[in-house]
């Protein structure tokens, strides 16, 4: 089996990543209600947004911060999305939909874009991300740890059980 997906562990030195940490897990942070994991599933799951970059724009004022902090190690050229998602701990196990987070562009002369997604784990718990749907190859949700995939790769995330919280910040990029 070919893995799909490259694990950084200790992403960012120790001291950038607690500033990051507390930015995010700070009782003035801005999360907003989205019904859905998944757009279009209408299930039990939900989770809270912070929109980062979206639609061509600067939407945080974290924007720079966490661009300044991932732009030289995911080695970004353009940025499709940038968001931070907070779930809420479930008491079972629960899972989104099966998805995928972007699918291949086409440019204006015919050439093919495959965008990245990358992922960065904000805490541990575990809420893991799942890869592989026959195979379900499971990344564990550790603080500091960055996984990189190619944006069309179809993955879920498994609610955590264990914290009252989980926050990863999730890149899509070229």
């Amino acid at each position: 089996m070919i893995k799909k997906y490259k694990i950084i562990d200790d992403a960012l030195p120790r001291p950038l990543f607690e500033n990051l940490q507390k930015t995010f897990f700070n009782d003035s942070m801005s999360w907003y209600y989205n019904n859905a994991t998944v757009v279009g599933e209408d299930d039990e799951t939900y989770y809270f947004s912070h929109w980062l970059f979206q639609d061509h724009q600067i939407k945080s004022n974290y924007f720079q911060l966490v661009y300044d902090l991932f732009n030289e190690i995911l080695d970004i050229k353009s940025i499709l999305k940038i968001r931070a998602n907070l779930t809420l701990r479930k008491e079972k196990t629960l899972y989104t939909a099966w998805h995928t987070d972007v699918d291949p562009y086409d440019l204006f002369d015919g050439q093919a874009v495959n965008f990245k997604t990358a992922l960065f784990y904000l805490n541990t718990n575990n809420g893991s991300t799942l890869f592989d749907k026959k195979e379900l190859n499971e990344v564990e949700a550790i603080a500091n740890r960055l996984v990189v995939f190619e944006a069309n790769v179809s993955h879920c995330n498994k609610y955590s059980t264990n914290t009252k919280d989980r926050i990863v910040i999730n890149f899509n990029y070229v």
